[in-house]
């Protein structure tokens, strides 16, 4: 069993790899995060994000127009 200090600096060294993960997430392009989330059988995700994308760009898009 492990002891309350190695506890927490495993819960600690976790914490820290996550923060590394998500920097990489959100230093990835959007072609990137999708191929990602193809790679890993989320690939019905990236539908709502080309909705999501094709909304923004129409939203974008008139308010540019104005």
């Amino acid at each position: 069993m492990r002891d309350e200090w190695t506890q927490e600096y495993v819960k600690y060294s976790n914490e820290v790899v996550q923060e590394k993960i998500l920097d990489e997430i959100e230093s990835m392009t959007l072609q990137d995060f999708q191929s990602l989330l193809d790679k890993h059988d989320y690939g019905e995700l990236n539908d709502h994000i080309d909705v999501g994308i094709q909304d923004m760009i129409q939203i974008l898009f008139e308010e540019r127009a104005k």
